[in-house]
């Protein structure tokens, strides 16, 4: 989610990482594992150098930067034909420049068609549909939240963090009218404890930010869609109309509809990582 952060290096290592302030995003805060989870960078088996494998041979050659330019020429002479295998870890620009270099109908983006397929539909989503993307503190301000089909905990840790902080703004509420500053945080949790903004969660399984919902759903991909298909149905009557044949499921569909309707920063939360495009 761009967290800001520093990298610190000792005797040629990544030694340690420290959150840098960014107010619209992270804050003073970056997660577990934003913090611990870089000792892969140091990894022995890090492929650090050019290699060329010959699947024939079975063998690996690695390359200096002298005789780089000549194995690239040799590679690239007309009778030879190489391809490029991107990563989504990689940069914009280093994938962009692989690209340039084997051309569009020999480069891979290094994910599955069905992902890039996703990945597209979202992007033209964000471009065309006028919605906005809100930022992590804007997140926080959320008074009502719809969580459909995301397991945030493991995809977005400071999101799903985003979202606890959300779902303390009634209680945040109930505590400026009985005249007690947000900063004095004991009270403040005293009086908040009981009273919580609410959280819809719909995932297949067990959810870590279950003990926040007002409301859990669990069921298949294809069950989440078409709750969501009927939530938007009662929202918006040009929304396509989805018949559930769970009665129970419609009552909290309508219900999750009124909550959005009533509040003044609704939210809604979803993605890709579901693998679903109907979600």
């Amino acid at each position: 989610v761009g967290c800001n952060i520093i990298a610190s290096e000792r005797y040629d290592s990544l030694r340690r990482v420290m959150s840098r302030y960014n107010g619209d995003v992270n804050g003073y805060f970056i997660c577990d594992r934003g913090r611990f989870g870089y000792e892969f960078v140091n990894d022995e088996k890090r492929i650090r150098k050019v290699e060329i494998q010959s699947v024939k041979k079975n063998t690996t050659e690695y390359i200096d930067n002298e005789n780089l330019y000549i194995s690239f020429s040799n590679a690239f002479s007309t009778d030879k034909k190489v391809i490029g295998i991107g990563s989504p870890r990689a940069s914009l620009e280093s994938n962009y420049a692989l690209l340039s270099l084997v051309g569009k109908d020999n480069f891979y983006s290094g994910i599955s068609k069905k992902e890039q397929v996703l990945t597209k539909t979202l992007l033209d989503y964000l471009q065309k549909s006028g919605i906005q993307t809100p930022s992590l503190k804007q997140i926080e301000k959320a008074d009502a939240i719809l969580i459909l089909g995301e397991d945030l905990v493991n995809t977005a840790p400071m999101m799903a963090l985003a979202v606890r902080e959300a779902s303390r703004n009634l209680g945040k509420d109930m505590a400026k009218k009985l005249g007690i500053p947000i900063w004095n945080a004991d009270p403040v949790i005293q009086v908040t404890q009981d009273f919580k903004s609410p959280v819809f969660i719909a995932t297949p399984f067990k959810d870590s930010l279950d003990e926040l919902a007002e409301s859990t759903f669990r069921g298949t991909y294809d069950d989440i869609a078409n709750l969501g298909f009927a939530i938007a149905s009662s929202l918006n009557d040009e929304a396509p109309t989805v018949k559930l044949k769970n009665n129970e499921h419609l009552i909290l569909a309508e219900k999750i509809a009124s909550t959005l309707k009533k509040a003044k920063n609704p939210l809604v939360i979803s993605g890709i990582n579901c693998s679903n495009e109907n979600i």
